[in-house]
């Protein structure tokens, strides 16, 4: 895991006036958490030229959700083949979990759901936070 500076780390926080570059919501400047928009595997695998994978221009503020279910994917993979198709899976998330990991992933996959206003008839509507807010 990459270790910013205070500074940077400011700067990047500041890039969303507080909020969650995906789903919006408001993060703690102590606790929250610094997304590669282009992840650091497709500079490794791909070569991406003389480009720095953590310059500020591909970092983004995250709040530990959202950073951790995007997790190395690039973001029009997560907006629509993870976000975007997931209202289609919430029948199959089990009504009461018999196993304490299945309750862990339920709530897990509700928080997702809320964050962005997903429901069984309400697909993610593709666009993050940072898009709607012109975020830099």
């Amino acid at each position: 895991m990459a270790s910013f500076s205070k500074q940077k780390r400011k700067s990047v926080y500041d890039k969303c006036n507080g909020h969650c570059a995906y789903c919006g919501i408001e993060i703690d400047i102590d606790n929250f958490q610094i997304d590669h928009k282009i992840p650091k595997r497709f500079f490794k695998y791909f070569g991406i030229g003389n480009k720095d994978v953590d310059d500020i221009e591909n970092l983004l503020p995250s709040c530990s959700v959202c950073n951790h279910y995007k997790r190395a994917l690039d973001i029009e993979k997560f907006r629509n083949e993870w976000l975007g198709k997931l209202h289609t899976r919430i029948k199959r998330i089990p009504k009461n979990p018999r196993t304490e990991n299945g309750r862990k992933r339920k709530e897990y996959i509700e928080r997702i759901l809320n964050r962005y206003g997903i429901t069984e008839n309400k697909p993610f509507d593709k666009v993050f936070y940072f898009e709607k807010k012109n975020c830099k």
